[in-house]
């Protein structure tokens, strides 16, 4: 009877060890089975400048925040974005669209999708904008103040994990 309990005893063993590293196996090749999940990984660079214009123009308190690279392609709708200023959220975190995102005061926070300014307005894809997130597209503050410190962060809607980041001292 011992015996028999013994030999019991072993193959469960075997057989939870066994079912241990399929299931290790499987958690490691998910990501290839099933593609890494969204947001996860994903990365926005952005470059600032302050617009230039014509003598005459009033040029000098608007900035733009124009997208270098991204690392996934997604729509705009899988993110948000948020202004500070002076280390004060001002606006948002707000769902990423073209247009106005938000005002505060005098100040206006606007994003663009590159190709918005074609014939028809906007082109169809792949010349307009594709409501995809990518390289050309841009944020725009208006009316900044001079000697002020801005901030723009792209936020992964789902998780609210922050994936691009930029600040613009006036």
């Amino acid at each position: 009877m011992e015996r028999k309990f013994v030999a019991l005893l072993c193959a469960g063993v075997l057989v939870a060890s066994g079912l241990i590293a399929v299931a290790a196996f499987a958690y490691l090749l998910s990501p290839s089975l099933i593609g890494t999940p969204p947001g996860s990984g994903v990365h926005v660079t952005l470059d600032s400048g302050r617009i230039g214009g014509e003598p005459g123009q009033n040029t000098s308190t608007i900035w733009v925040a124009r997208i270098t690279a991204v690392s996934s392609n997604e729509s705009l709708d899988r993110y948000k974005a948020a202004l500070f200023l002076n280390d004060t959220r001002v606006i948002g975190p707000v769902p990423l669209a073209r247009g106005t995102l938000g005002t505060a005061g005098s100040l206006v926070f606007d994003f663009f999708e590159e190709g918005v300014y074609c014939s028809p307005i906007p082109c169809p894809p792949p010349d307009g904008p594709d409501a995809r997130l990518g390289v050309g597209d841009y944020f725009r503050i208006s009316n900044a103040s001079a000697a002020t410190t801005y901030a723009i962060e792209v936020v992964w809607a789902a998780t609210g994990e922050v994936v691009g980041r930029i600040t613009i001292s006036t």
